[in-house]
């Protein structure tokens, strides 16, 4: 039950150790190779589909651009996807950690050679030296603990120029979910920590969610021209019969919890929300969203939770 200020991979470089937990989550790089996998084999199908195996009908090579590849775990899993369905690449890795990208320049020296180019920049500013390069397919595992709040969907649109007409995102969407909690122990941790009314990452083992999760607001990024969409504000309402074993009213609700649940492509899935949680990832905890006084709920009483995601020009937050 220890709070943990989220990361903020667009404003800091990651830390060498922070890479290093992240590079140890095999299902959720299990689950980015096996979306990978699907829209190779996809395309693969469709060019099968449009030229058959006439002479010359040779498939080209499918461009992909690994959006923010920090150490190149996404690098390896892309490989081996489309060896296993066994379609050409022509793959660049895009990193704007000058450390991750020293890195990234030893593994291509070392390991890679001429099956992956590199590129070091912002996503959202950087062009490569070809002009006309575009991906057919954009990577990138900017997912938060809500989905959203490593701002993804700033990033993956504003790397929108970079993918080709018809190309595809992975993720193709996200959604962002809480739920009312009871835990004196996180809402006195929040209490007394630097900013109380700020969210946090958690591992919630001393906390009880008497009603399930329920849905905020997705991000979907169309491939080929649609841009991404989201709703920045919502309203839920929690109340009917207790769930997850809680007993009946009254409760005196501490905060909500953050969950996010992702399509990645076709029928590839990632979530952290109770009810459709992937078994073994350890990539994410829970959000923590403390309210600043307690809420007793009574019997028949039911919880409105109001959350808005907003934004300036240079910043993005939540106030709930």
């Amino acid at each position: 039950s220890v709070l943990q200020r989220p990361l903020q991979p667009l404003m800091d470089d990651l830390s060498a150790l922070t890479y290093a937990g992240f590079e140890r989550d095999t299902i959720k790089y299990a689950a980015y190779q096996d979306a990978m996998y699907q829209y190779f084999v996809d395309r693969r199908a469709a060019h099968a589909g449009a030229h058959g195996t006439a002479d010359g009908a040779i498939m080209p090579a499918l461009r992909v651009l690994i959006a923010g590849a920090g150490r190149g775990p996404l690098v390896d899993r892309c490989l081996v996807a489309a060896e296993a369905a066994e379609v050409p690449l022509d793959l660049m890795a895009l990193e704007k950690s000058p450390v991750a990208f020293l890195i990234l320049q030893r593994r291509q020296r070392e390991v890679w050679q001429d099956r992956v180019r590199l590129g070091h920049g912002d996503m959202r500013h950087w062009r490569p030296a070809d002009p006309a390069w575009r991906a057919d397919l954009l990577v990138s595992e900017l997912l938060g603990s809500l989905g959203d709040n490593e701002l993804s969907p700033e990033c993956i649109e504003g790397a929108r120029p970079l993918l080709a007409d018809g190309g595809a995102i992975v993720p193709a969407a996200y959604t962002a979910f809480i739920a009312p909690i009871m835990s004196d122990a996180l809402w006195q941790a929040a209490r007394h920590a630097p900013a109380p009314e700020s969210p946090y990452v958690v591992h919630m083992r001393r906390a009880q969610q008497p009603w399930p999760a329920q849905p905020l607001w997705t991000f979907t990024h169309r491939g080929g021209g649609g841009g991404g969409s989201a709703t920045d504000t919502a309203m839920v309402v929690f109340g009917g019969a207790p769930s997850n074993g809680a007993s009946g009213p009254p409760w005196l609700i501490h905060g909500f919890a953050g969950y996010f649940s992702a399509t990645l492509y076709g029928d590839v899935t990632l979530s952290i929300e109770p009810a459709t949680t992937t078994p073994g990832l350890c990539s994410w905890f829970a959000m923590w969203l403390p309210l600043a006084t307690p809420l007793l709920v009574r019997p028949g009483e039911a919880v409105a939770a109001h959350v808005w995601r907003c934004a300036a020009a240079a910043r993005v937050w939540y106030e709930w």
